[in-house]
């Protein structure tokens, strides 16, 4: 089983960048779980861990400015950042409905294809931490 953990970096009560994480949950293929870690309860980072980028904003350029931002902090901590792919869904507030699910086809399957090409990453990273 490969266990994914999303980080929302977001403290609004409904954010959009939660929105694509909890539909995440649903949509991993079998053999992968998606567990979702608001930002605010994260205390620690593991170091080699591997990690990838999904974003989501009611503006035209989605995440892309803050997805550019992480990158030397990344870098700098020595993370192992995916870079097979990133997902950017403007115009969130048309792509989730009132319950924050994806309403278009075409997001729900790019993250369905997303999370099992992060899954494989993810599985072929090193195990260097035991939980």
């Amino acid at each position: 089983m490969i266990k994914l953990l999303a980080i929302s970096g977001s403290l609004h009560a409904k954010p959009y960048n939660s929105a694509p994480l909890r539909a995440a949950t649903h949509l991993a293929s079998a053999g992968v779980s998606v567990e979702i870690a608001p930002i605010q309860d994260i205390a620690l980072y593991f170091r080699d861990f591997p990690v990838a980028f999904i974003g989501a904003s009611p503006g035209g350029f989605s995440t892309v400015l803050a997805q550019a931002a992480w990158l030397p902090v990344l870098r700098a901590l020595g993370m192992r950042a995916w870079f097979g792919d990133r997902l950017l869904v403007s115009r969130a507030g048309h792509v989730f409905g009132t319950q924050m699910t994806p309403t278009d086809d075409a997001v729900r399957e790019q993250l369905r294809e997303f999370i099992a090409r992060f899954a494989e990453f993810a599985a072929s990273a090193p195990r260097r931490f035991v939980h």
